[in-house]
């Protein structure tokens, strides 16, 4: 997606490694090699995960088959915030409360289908399964969780006045997320948006936000989230319904700088993988982007 809709289930941010691509005509052949996220220095350097992809992109269908190999050792922090390595969890003595990353050793395999029926609307669909090692499994304890989603996409210059994504999906108990607020984490609250999570019950989500150019330089977009989680009696989750409401303007100063100022309301949040529904927050932003 683009920088106002950040809801990538992987890889959302920095990996360093090496990339491979081919591309010959509309199809396309990728493979990339990577040891973890952030600086060379980042303590995740002994990771080795791995990715492959193959895909036609053509000017009115598209397809692709993806997968992704996670092979991560384990880290946890000490009381003392001592780095240390372990082979499956933090040793006697060290606080759940102090455990940084669990050290995930999984493979997500991902199929998208897209079809461009007229000009200015896109159709996708997108199809998730998972296979997590057996030590490595969310309360619910399934080993081969899958989600989906499909997606609507209208530009402006067939509606004339904004633009249009609606999305509607869902995630089964024990899917696996390295973004773990999902579809709702465009926002400034932090709480909100931490690291990966296993999905604690199946979820459905509903989201649709709009952009309006008006000129080259002004924009206004809106933006709303709904997501709705079951009960589950065996992890624990009381499930429940949570809502996010956006308005914003932007403003492109250049090619390369953009500023953003937007309100958002929250009645329930998605975080660590459960739907927390009485929890309300209201948050406004000022954001800049810069490209290099």
């Amino acid at each position: 997606n683009n920088f106002q809709d950040d809801d990538a289930n992987f890889y959302d941010g920095t990996i360093r490694g090496i990339d491979l691509n081919y591309t010959r005509g509309a199809f396309e052949i990728e493979g990339f090699y990577h040891t973890g996220s952030g600086n060379v220095y980042a303590a995740n350097g002994g990771n080795e995960n791995y990715g492959a992809r193959i895909a036609y992109n053509g000017p009115k269908f598209r397809v692709s088959a993806n997968g992704f190999w996670f092979n991560n050792a384990d880290t946890y922090y000490t009381a003392d915030d001592e780095l240390k390595d372990s082979i499956s969890a933090a040793p006697k003595g060290i606080k759940a409360d102090t455990l940084k990353d669990s050290g995930m050793t999984y493979k997500v395999y991902y199929f998208a289908l897209g079809f461009k029926p007229i000009k200015g609307i896109d159709l996708t669909g997108g199809y998730w399964m998972e296979d997590l090692a057996s030590d490595h499994l969310g309360k619910l304890g399934e080993d081969s969780p899958k989600a989906w989603k499909i997606i609507l996409d209208v530009n402006q210059d067939l509606l004339k006045f904004t633009s249009l994504r609606a999305e509607f999906g869902k995630y089964d108990g024990g899917f696996y997320v390295q973004n773990s607020s999902g579809p709702m984490c465009w926002h400034a609250n932090a709480e909100v948006n931490k690291g990966g999570a296993f999905y604690e019950a199946d979820t459905k989500f509903f989201k649709i936000d709009a952009l309006q150019k008006w000129g080259a330089k002004f924009q206004t977009y809106e933006r709303y989230v709904h997501l709705n989680q079951d009960k589950d009696v065996k992890a624990g989750t009381k499930g429940g319904k949570a809502k996010e409401l956006q308005l914003g303007v932007g403003y492109q100063y250049s090619p390369n700088l953009w500023f953003g100022l937007d309100w958002t309301k929250l009645e329930g949040k998605m975080a660590s993988g459960v739907v927390t529904p009485d929890y309300e927050d209201k948050i406004i932003r000022f954001r800049t982007i810069l490209n290099f």
